[in-house]
């Protein structure tokens, strides 16, 4: 077992891989900052992502599996939640497809799950600007879940056809950024934010611009298939996402930013997240 401040690896007792563990007192200015790891590459990513279903079958090679590994000890977390990754054949959870996965383990509350959102959009995007296909798989799970912390969601992955990604976008089904973006903002951070993906594609953020601030917020009621008591979970995953997906679109249009996370107040629905005070650079 290599043991360090940040992160450890271990062999999993169950058959799968803990790639990962971070205990919550990890503090994060020691760990290497977004810029530093991906600098712009993931908005092309953005661009193109899809949710992809079907796959080759054809099983990572060497060199791919290698790759994910990195991609997944590189993840960047949004907070100083507890968090720990453990990859897996697919034949090792209930998904029904992909070739491999990746299950996620956090606290079982808002901050962990909006952490998870960030951190595992980063392996999504990752994952498909080296050519694999990739879904998250909310109704699936390990077969047996190993680890302290409690599960939260899974990861598909595999080998897939390259036509399969979208073009650009155009592509995508997405709800008129007036509806979720009505401030005044540059459109292309706009458009580009607005992609992130979402359970059920239910996009339950909201942003407010105002001078160089953008605050971001949770719609409480965003309007989906999603049952009532699952809307937090999935919601603040979701919302992890667009945090991830908003800050790629801010740095390639040259952006800086620092950003703040807020008291989780609710008001006229909106459930407050995180302030970016931005500035071009």
């Amino acid at each position: 077992m290599l043991l360090c401040p940040l992160l450890y690896f271990i062999t999993g007792a169950v058959g799968g891989r803990f790639l990962r563990a971070a205990p919550a007192s990890a503090p994060l200015a020691r760990r290497t900052s977004m810029d530093e790891l991906y600098g712009n590459d993931l908005y092309q990513a953005v661009m193109r992502r899809r949710s992809v279903r079907k796959y080759t079958g054809q099983p990572l090679t060497d060199t791919q599996r290698a790759a994910v590994e990195a991609a997944v000890a590189a993840i960047v977390p949004l907070n100083n939640c507890a968090h720990a990754f453990e990859l897996l054949p697919v034949g090792e959870t209930t998904a029904k497809f992909g070739t491999d996965c990746l299950a996620v383990y956090g606290p079982d509350e808002p901050d962990g799950w909006l952490n998870t959102g960030y951190m595992l959009e980063q392996l999504d995007l990752r994952l498909q600007l080296a050519g694999l296909g990739a879904c998250w798989y909310g109704m699936a799970r390990p077969k047996r879940e190993g680890g302290a912390l409690p599960y939260h969601i899974l990861m598909t992955f595999g080998n897939c056809d390259p036509s399969l990604f979208r073009s650009g976008p155009a592509d995508f089904n997405r709800r008129p950024a007036e509806e979720l973006w009505p401030d005044e903002f540059d459109p292309a951070v706009r458009t580009a934010a607005l992609l992130a993906p979402s359970a059920c594609n239910s996009q339950p953020w909201f942003v407010k611009s105002e001078g160089g601030a953008l605050t971001v917020c949770r719609r409480v009621a965003a309007k989906s298939i999603i049952p009532p008591s699952k809307k937090p979970f999935f919601g603040n995953i979701d919302c992890g996402i667009f945090l991830l997906v908003l800050e790629t679109a801010l740095r390639h249009a040259g952006y800086r930013f620092v950003r703040r996370m807020l008291p989780r107040t609710v008001c006229g629905g909106l459930e407050s997240l995180a302030e970016y005070t931005v500035s071009k650079e």
